[in-house]
């Protein structure tokens, strides 16, 4: 977190030990993660000083790459690169591990050449009691959007043949 803070997310206001509560989160939650192996740091260092560092969540056999920090002294170096093609190797390697996602926002200008895909994750609660009738209207708007989704895809994959047929 003090990598982090150092660098420009420190700057903007962004970074994690400047929010008293989302810090606290965070050491709680890091703390109970490790102590089931779902939780690691990854930190790249030139001799003793770490100049990358990253939060790397696991939950079954999927991987979370989540909020990287850089010592803004080697910035010319590109140590969050270098320290994320490590982890890519490493990740990749782990036979535990069957996808990452590197919870970048989507057009992120650093992970998107080296990272590609995304996982859809939702950002909404919405609480319900059980039985609620609204679960299944959510159920049946989620079936339709997969089934809308489905039905474009095999859409475009049959225009691209139509057009590459001609």
């Amino acid at each position: 977190m003090k990598l982090e803070a150092g660098g420009w997310k420190g700057k903007r206001g962004t970074a994690l030990v400047q929010d008293e509560g989302d810090a606290a989160f965070i050491r709680r939650a890091t703390r109970a993660l490790a102590e089931t192996g779902q939780y690691e740091i990854v930190t790249l260092r030139a001799g003793d000083t770490p100049i990358a560092a990253a939060i790397v969540l696991r939950h079954q056999d999927r991987a979370f790459y989540f909020k990287l920090g850089v010592d803004e002294r080697f910035a010319k170096f590109s140590p969050g690169v270098q320290l994320t093609l490590d982890l890519t190797r490493h990740l990749c390697a782990d036979p535990m591990i069957a996808s990452a996602d590197s919870t970048a926002s989507p057009d992120h200008p650093m992970i998107n050449p080296i990272w590609r895909g995304r996982f859809a994750i939702g950002d909404v609660l919405i609480p319900l009691g059980n039985n609620d009738p609204a679960l299944a209207l959510i159920h049946a708007a989620l079936v339709s959007r997969q089934f809308a989704l489905d039905l474009a895809r095999r859409s475009t994959r049959l225009l691209r043949a139509w057009r590459h047929g001609r």
